[in-house]
């Protein structure tokens, strides 16, 4: 260990060394902040409201800390499938998950770029679907195992609810369809619009209170009984941004009313899921660009995202949402930046993408020091400032980031189930996800030994009493919840076996769907239950002909639907 003296004066020349730097970009700057600069200011954050909720029964927030329906911590790994809920290999997806203790999963509740084109009542049907089913799954494996939905509401790119429409206005990225700004707008429910990128003006365009507001407060009413969902996340990277053309200034404030609308609609209909905001990190929701790119912090502008965190902070309306979402790519510190500052408020922050990006080998040695594996275990020796002022020899890696942000944990990009034979769809990303990708289960090895780590830790912890007091929604805490086996360290622990799919059925096809978004089955019970077949993977619903005799195993999904694990002919009956 260096004396004080010694190590007071290696930090003062890592500053003065990042002044010489950052002047050259942002001007004078000031060491450690300035003579006169408080790092708390502008932020009182004592003065903050209370974001935390909890409903007995549901995944809950408590001094910014999650925990599972049973108030056993939940910080753990999770995993991005955004179009799972449009897939086959649902099951095998939880199964994997559950096996190697991942217990969350995100996904889009319209797709994500490639989904089916399907009308809002369609694409909120298949939600409901795909949550009775994880709901079964659940009950056959036990709380301990549970794996719970954060279901994303919309998508900033290329399509959201029906009817919301798309333009070419991401200054940072003019190939992208994304919403307007003017979206964002509570109480103008109509707007014309010039694009940033240069294309038509549009006219008569809807903001979110004309099909997206409704469809959420349906959608959300239909489920807030359900404990298999984590949250509700109010879109997928979401940014009102500012836009020369139109003379929009003032998109933050659109984007913070919006927060306040929706967190109280959802509230108005389920008082017990957390609410996610839906951004991925201050810096890229407010366009403030406080890292000139050296590892060090430009102190005005520092400032102006302290303001902009306050005002996310103070964003509530008769209700407060719960939980910040955080994108990490590449050691970006911007979102580092938001779990200090929101941890030190009490708020919750879950990192919902974490990863790298691959490029050429040059771009790879950049952004994370060639080795996405080395990377994602071990950080890298690269020096950065964080946004309290405290200098770093080395970026974090993946466990690391967990602990010292103290984040409820982390997923990474791509399909958890890896068998190379499933249907990864538009879900598979070779540059940022771990699907299919060069490396991919070196990776998983990587993401699954600190899943089991934190799974141990949370075990460790157990049951918490200051968890247990607390009820948000005014739901009775009911009685003591079942105890669990004694933690057993990951080296140690052996997976519980598959559960069976809980229907087995025999009927006769009474009806047959060859669309190719949904093959169908209609087949009617000896006891006039009429069962709509969602087929396995590689099973053609062509082999079957109206009258056949079959059996059928699988998961329900509510409302007369099955979710087909394997189907047979009986016999045929001529």
């Amino acid at each position: 260990m260096l004396p004080v003296s010694r190590g007071l004066g290696l930090f003062v020349l890592r500053l003065m060394l990042a002044a010489i730097a950052i002047g050259a970009v942002a001007g004078p700057f000031q060491v450690a902040f300035g003579q006169d600069a408080d790092p708390d200011q502008p932020i009182s954050y004592a003065d903050w409201p209370d974001h935390d909720w909890r409903s007995p029964g549901f995944v809950g927030v408590i001094d910014g800390v999650m925990y599972d329906p049973d108030c056993w911590p939940l910080q753990a790994v999770g995993a991005n499938v955004p179009n799972l809920i449009y897939r086959e290999s649902i099951v095998q997806n939880l199964e994997w998950m559950r096996r190697n203790k991942v217990r969350w999963i995100r996904v889009f509740a319209t797709g994500h770029r490639e989904a089916p084109d399907l009308d809002a009542d369609a694409h909120a049907r298949m939600v409901r679907e795909l949550t009775s089913l994880v709901e079964a799954y659940n009950k056959s494996v036990g709380r301990s195992e549970s794996i719970y939905l954060l279901i994303v509401l919309t998508d900033y790119y290329g399509h959201g609810i029906p009817g919301d429409k798309y333009l070419r206005d991401n200054p940072a990225g003019c190939d992208f369809y994304v919403l307007p700004a003017p979206w964002f707008r509570r109480g103008y429910q109509r707007f014309n619009f010039n694009p940033e990128c240069g294309d038509a003006p549009v006219s008569d365009v809807p903001n979110y209170e004309v099909n997206y507001k409704p469809w959420v407060r349906q959608l959300v009413s239909d489920l807030a009984e359900s404990p298999a969902i984590m949250g509700w996340q109010l879109g997928n990277e979401l940014k009102a941004r500012n836009n020369v053309r139109n003379g929009v200034e003032t998109g933050y404030d659109w984007y913070l009313d919006f927060v306040k609308d929706m967190t109280d609609t959802i509230r108005s209909v389920d008082k017990n899921h957390l609410v996610f905001v839906g951004a991925q990190y201050f810096a890229e929701l407010t366009d403030i660009p406080y890292r000139p790119g050296t590892g060090g912090i430009d102190s005005y502008l520092r400032q102006k995202y302290l303001k902009a965190a306050d005002q996310m902070a103070r964003a509530c309306g008769a209700y407060c949402w719960n939980v910040w979402p955080l994108t990490f790519y590449d050691f970006n510190a911007y979102p580092a930046d938001d779990a200090m500052v929101l941890h030190r408020g009490g708020v919750a922050t879950l990192a919902t993408e974490y990863g790298f990006t691959l490029g050429t080998p040059s771009e790879d040695q950049a952004r994370f020091g060639g080795s996405r594996v080395a990377a994602l275990r071990a950080g890298i020796k690269r020096p950065w400032q964080d946004i309290n002022g405290e200098w770093h020899d080395a970026q974090w890696g993946l466990a690391e980031a967990i602990r010292e942000l103290e984040m409820n944990g982390a997923a990474p990009w791509g399909s958890p189930y890896p068998n190379p034979d499933t249907d990864l769809g538009s879900d598979l990303d070779r540059r940022r996800g771990i699907s299919l990708a060069p490396e991919g289960m070196e990776l998983w090895q990587v993401w699954t030994g600190v899943a089991a780590d934190l799974e141990y830790q949370n075990a460790r912890t157990g049951l918490t009493n200051a968890c247990t007091s607390v009820s948000s929604s005014g739901r009775q805490s009911g009685g003591a919840p079942a105890t669990r086996p004694t933690p057993v360290p990951p080296l140690m622990a052996r997976p519980s076996a598959s559960p069976t799919a809980p229907l087995d059925i025999t009927g006769v096809v009474t009806g047959i769907s060859t669309s190719v978004d949904d093959p169908t089955l209609i087949i009617t019970t000896t006891k006039k239950a009429t069962y709509r077949l969602r087929m396995p993977r590689n099973q053609s619903v062509k082999t079957f002909n109206v009258g056949d005799n079959v059996r059928a195993r699988g998961w329900p999904m509510g409302d007369g639907v099955m979710l087909a694990t394997g189907v047979e002919v009986v016999y045929n009956k001529r």
